[in-house]
């Protein structure tokens, strides 16, 4: 495995820039999909796999019978929050706004569970815990009121990120980052192409 630097465009060929020296080709598939997004709070990648997660259906079922957090306000963010209130005693759901941009009909089911409490207008501030997640640190945007809230585990659900960043000078991206092509997986250049998640797509 090379880590890759970018990309120079060449008289009939690119040069592919690596850690280990320049590689020669006639054409390069682009295929660095995406990043979850972070909270980029301080210390928070001390509790990634320590009770920070990015996936409910995946990682949900190990906190049976306990508390978790949800941070996000898109339809992922709810649906995960419902999908957890089935197997957690309690689901905290925290977003930055005072509405969602999730389907009406999710936020009312959300609404409507007991076990769901919802934070508007919140974001997560700190984190609690050691050597493991114990709770979160929460800011009131409105009120600038704070709190603790006690739980086992912090779902983050705040979108991906695409890891294009490298390739700006080269090829067009959309607003979001991702690389805008066809259903042929072109790019805006000639020789260079595209595959996965890292490329604009109406589904993903």
């Amino acid at each position: 495995v090379t880590r890759v630097g970018g990309i120079i465009k060449k008289d009939g060929y690119f040069d592919v820039v690596t850690e280990n020296g320049l590689v020669s080709t006639k054409t390069v598939i682009i295929s660095v999909g995406v990043k979850h997004r972070t909270l980029g709070v301080d210390g928070e990648e001390n509790y990634f796999g320590r009770g920070i997660s990015f996936c409910a259906v995946c990682d949900g079922p190990f906190y049976k019978g306990k508390t978790a957090a949800i941070v996000g306000g898109g339809n992922s963010a709810v649906q995960e929050a419902l999908y957890l209130s089935d197997i957690c005693e309690k689901v905290h759901l925290i977003h930055r706004r005072d509405t969602f941009r999730a389907e009406n009909s999710l936020v009312e089911s959300a609404k409507n569970k007991s076990n769901i409490k919802i934070h508007t207008d919140c974001i997560v501030d700190g984190f609690i815990g050691n050597n493991k997640l114990e709770g979160i640190k929460v800011l009131n945007k409105a009120s600038s009121e704070s709190y603790d809230i006690e739980c086992d585990v912090l779902f983050e659900a705040i979108g991906r990120v695409p890891e294009n960043k490298i390739f700006t000078d080269i090829i067009k991206l959309d607003n979001d980052g991702y690389v805008i092509s066809d259903e042929k997986c072109t790019t805006s250049c000639p020789g260079i192409f595209v595959a996965g998640d890292c490329r604009q797509k109406t589904v993903r």
